[in-house]
């Protein structure tokens, strides 16, 4: 739950009318205000696959805290609460949201809210047939807030704390993913994705040259930065986490199947258990790429330990490709400056994302689906987690992006 000298944003609802989106917040402050926040589109849809107002379950606070990510992104956070439960869900956001935001931090005065044009207390466009919608609206967005009262008490000394050490390492940008087969990711924080601009960088595409393990050929990105979160318009890269697994050979015979790109993100313990799997998804001319040897948190390692868990993984694929790995993805997008300095040092190249669906979480096809069709692929790098659900979802996606023209590539 977010405290600010006494502020606290609870986000209600998320609104779309007449091609505008709005955020439905009661903000308390010297006195509780409901009201509707104009945001732009592309962060709405962040925060609505951050969260579910379905059900009366949860309560969600915005954070008033924001911060450049790098290559002009953005980042902020909504803490969802479920009884003494709370979770932070981290979400990309626009500049001007992180701008509006901070003209809000800065008022103490409820009076003065009105004053910012992106407030306002009701949907410019909604006539009086609406009024008594949003009355019942008030009335409960009023009364979950009195019943999470004695709640925020209990945790203010917590949030204070966590925020002293959060200022007190400001290049620590945990991304964290809950994904429940690794009982060591000892974090609760949860990022929804990290957004990027499109990179300006003019594409370097070459068809993968055939050799004795490819059996087919693909268009190859090779990727012109040290770390990149996405790829020029017009591409799209599909990366597949935390394999290899079960699921990998029906993935690479669905990619195969369709003559596209797939890049593979491998963690060491699971290289192990899957061999076969490894020398399956390289010898059909995909790229493999290191996750770590364990999936922790690079963040709350020493430099030696970022560095075995990196060269583990790296001995035990090579071992079976018999190729160097150039390709890192850190596990939950975590990183700090040893981490920069070891990719650096060892001539990686990191690869995040812009376009997260979630399957880890949902395990739903359809949704999937629609997220990557509402979600304007292109110029995307999406990350994706070898499950049933995705080998389901994989064969519409690809229909998808190949109908908008998007080709669909592998990093290098």
């Amino acid at each position: 739950m977010e405290i600010y000298h006494g502020k606290l944003m609870e986000l209600v609802s998320i609104e779309k009318e007449y091609h505008h989106s709005y955020l439905q917040i009661n903000l308390s402050m010297d006195q509780d205000e409901l009201l509707f926040w104009e945001i732009d589109h592309e962060t709405a849809e962040n925060l609505r696959a951050a969260t579910t107002f379905d059900d009366d379950k949860y309560m969600y606070r915005l954070s008033f805290h924001s911060w450049e990510s790098g290559e002009n992104q953005y980042i902020s956070y909504v803490t969802r609460t479920y009884r003494e439960q709370s979770d932070k869900i981290y979400f990309s956001c626009s500049k001007e949201y992180k701008n509006n935001l901070s003209a809000i931090k800065r008022i103490y005065d409820s009076s003065k809210l009105h004053s910012l044009p992106f407030l306002m207390s009701k949907i410019p466009g909604n006539d009086g047939n609406n009024e008594a919608a949003e009355k019942q609206r008030q009335e409960q967005a009023k009364s979950g807030h009195h019943s999470l009262a004695w709640f925020s008490v209990a945790v203010i000394t917590a949030i204070c704390i966590t925020l002293v050490l959060y200022v007190g390492n400001s290049d620590l940008i945990k991304t964290v993913f809950a994904q429940k087969q690794y009982v060591n990711a000892v974090s609760k924080e949860k990022v929804i994705r990290v957004e990027s601009q499109k990179e300006a960088v003019e594409p370097s595409v070459k068809k993968q040259a055939p050799t004795q393990h490819s059996i087919t050929k693909f268009f190859t990105l090779d990727l012109q930065k040290n770390s990149s979160y996405s790829v020029p318009d017009g591409y799209v890269a599909l990366t597949f986490d935390d394999g290899p697994s079960r699921y990998s050979k029906e993935i690479v015979d669905i990619l195969k199947k369709y003559h596209v790109g797939g890049t593979f993100f491998y963690i060491g313990q699971n290289v192990k258990k899957y061999p076969e799997s490894v020398q399956y998804t390289h010898k059909n001319g995909f790229v493999i790429g290191n996750h770590s040897m364990t999936h922790p948190e690079f963040t709350k390692l020493s430099y030696e330990k970022q560095e075995r868990e990196l060269l583990e993984t790296n001995q035990l694929i090579k071992q079976i490709t018999h190729e160097p790995v150039r390709l890192f993805r850190p596990p939950y997008g975590s990183i700090d400056n040893n981490t920069r300095k070891l990719l650096n040092n060892h001539h990686y190249k990191m690869v995040l994302w812009n376009k997260d669906p979630r399957d880890w979480q949902n395990h739903d096809p359809k949704k999937i689906v629609h997220y990557i069709k509402s979600n304007h692929p292109s110029g995307s790098i999406i990350i994706l987690h070898e499950s049933e659900a995705v080998v389901d979802a994989l064969p519409s996606i690809i229909n998808y992006l190949e109908s908008q023209k998007i080709k669909i590539v592998n990093l290098e």
